[in-house]
């Protein structure tokens, strides 16, 4: 007989138990390097002095979501596992992946390559924590988990309502998927009726031939 498959972890606990385990993985101080002199290196990253790492700890939710946490003396790696169920979950995970990772400059504690096995890493060294709060740098690390489970729901959500487009065909049909996606709050662009010039509305070409004519030329118009 088969063993039945584990439960997930409610969601509330696996967020708040990720917290805690932040929380004392970012305990970290600044160390220079034991083998470049003058270097400071992250140690999670460099991995030339063992005594210096921690042993890392894993927080999983179920087999296909979970959270690697990698610390040491002055620097911590935690890397997300999302939840990837079909192909058009992998697809927004992967997308959200490449969006972020393209902008990794801007969040200054995402890695451009995450570790294998994972979809997304996060670098955090003691550098970050003395010019970021180490609270915020936690619940910033937590609500962007939950925004990354809540990510499948919407690919659900939108899913079904492409689906409504391409079945309903009829004017009674139409109506009713236009109610639907009102009650989803995904309501389609209203179409632009302007009349269009090169590409552009002719109103915004109007307007900018209007800025471009010299003061003679509006003194003799007046």
């Amino acid at each position: 007989m088969a063993a039945a498959a584990t439960p997930p972890v409610p969601m509330k606990a696996y967020l708040a138990h990720v917290r805690a385990e932040l929380a004392l993985a970012l305990c970290l101080r600044d160390w220079p390097s034991q083998t470049v002199e003058r270097h400071n290196r992250p140690e999670v990253e460099d991995r030339a002095s063992k005594e210096l790492l921690l042993p890392p700890v894993t927080v999983a939710r179920s087999e296909r979501e979970c959270v690697l946490i990698e610390p040491s003396i002055n620097s911590a790696r935690v890397s997300l596992r999302i939840k990837q169920a079909d192909d058009m979950e992998r697809l927004l995970v992967h997308k959200l992946a490449g969006f972020l990772q393209q902008r990794a400059e801007a969040l200054h504690v995402l890695r451009r390559r995450p570790v294998p096995g994972y979809d997304l890493s996060f670098l955090i060294t003691a550098a970050h924590l003395t010019a970021l709060d180490r609270e915020r740098v936690v619940d910033f690390i937590v609500r962007f988990m939950e925004g990354a489970w809540a990510l499948p729901v919407w690919g659900r959500v939108w899913r079904g309502v492409r689906w409504l487009e391409w079945c309903c065909a009829g004017s009674a049909a139409s109506s009713r998927a236009s109610r639907v996606l009102t009650h989803l709050a995904v309501a389609p662009p209203a179409p632009d009726t302007r009349p269009r010039l090169c590409g552009a509305p002719l109103q915004t070409w109007t307007g900018r031939f209007r800025r471009r004519r010299s003061p003679s030329v509006r003194a003799r118009a007046s």
